[in-house]
């Protein structure tokens, strides 16, 4: 699974304690949804729907599992993503 994310729009104005951002999710090629971000430091919303347009709880496990397959490091500590974090990341890229 390759998830990816298109048509990033970062608001720095709007960025406090994180980016502010909206960008269309697409797992390998096809749209499936939404990101975004107020900036105000919470978590990144994500928004997957099936092709009947319904919310799609399945595949937000499935790309939580995907994110855990990818790591960051912190102090010289290594973690596996979140779904939230592995997000971040692709915002920030």
């Amino acid at each position: 699974m390759d998830i990816t994310l298109k048509n990033v729009k970062i608001y720095a104005g709007l960025s406090e304690e994180t980016i502010a951002f909206n960008a269309s999710v697409y797992i390998d090629g096809k749209k499936v949804g939404e990101a975004k971000n107020a900036g105000h430091g919470g978590s990144n919303d994500v928004d997957v729907r099936d092709k009947d347009g319904r919310w799609n709880r399945d595949l937000l496990k499935e790309m939580e599992t995907e994110a855990s397959k990818h790591t960051w490091s912190y102090e010289g500590k290594t973690h596996s993503h979140s779904l939230d974090s592995y997000i971040g990341d692709l915002v920030e890229e």
